[in-house]
């Protein structure tokens, strides 16, 4: 897990960059970072199947 939220620091880094270059044309620059943050306490009372089925849904079954 500890790889993953590196790898998800550098694209946030990389996507404020990026913002940064392309602000004087008026391009804006965003990306998303599909997850599931379990210390976030949003999934507190889901069910074991709703967990499940979203840990299926989660690329690579990374979830956070």
């Amino acid at each position: 897990m500890a790889k993953n939220g590196r790898v998800l620091g550098k694209v946030a880094l990389i996507t404020g960059a990026s913002g940064g270059q392309y602000l004087p044309w008026g391009v804006r620059v965003n990306s998303v970072h599909p997850a599931q943050a379990s210390e976030t306490g949003m999934a507190t009372n889901a069910t074991p199947a709703w967990r499940a089925a979203n840990q299926q849904a989660i690329p690579m079954a990374r979830a956070a």
